[in-house]
């Protein structure tokens, strides 16, 4: 899953990573051998990305073999707004971030 911070300042970065010409974190965080995926609210994780248009995460942690995502929804006209808020936590047996600051964005 390629991945992108909002812009960040150095000294707030606790390991020496580099980070991109925009002074974000960029890279990709690899999930190996997913074991389960539990979701908050009435909404099954495999529905989500069909039932919104946007995904911002807010909170992510992960420690071990777990990963906890915070995700505020968002959708776009047509569909009507909404505030919807759900929290992800994956298990994997293997979870890392691979630090790439050149990794170049298709968006930009």
């Amino acid at each position: 899953m390629k991945m992108c911070s909002a812009e960040i300042t150095p000294e707030y970065i606790d390991e020496n990573i580099e980070l991109s010409q925009a002074r974000t974190l960029t890279g990709v965080l690899h999930l190996q051998d997913i074991q389960d995926i539990q979701t908050s609210g009435d909404i099954p994780f495999q529905s989500l990305m069909k039932t919104f248009d946007e995904g911002t995460i807010l909170d992510f942690e992960f420690q071990g073999n777990s990963l906890e995502l915070g995700i505020l929804w968002k959708n776009h006209p047509p569909k009507p707004g909404t505030n919807e808020f759900t929290t992800i936590v994956i298990v994997a047996r293997n979870i890392w971030w691979e630090n790439i600051p050149d990794l170049p964005d298709p968006f930009w």
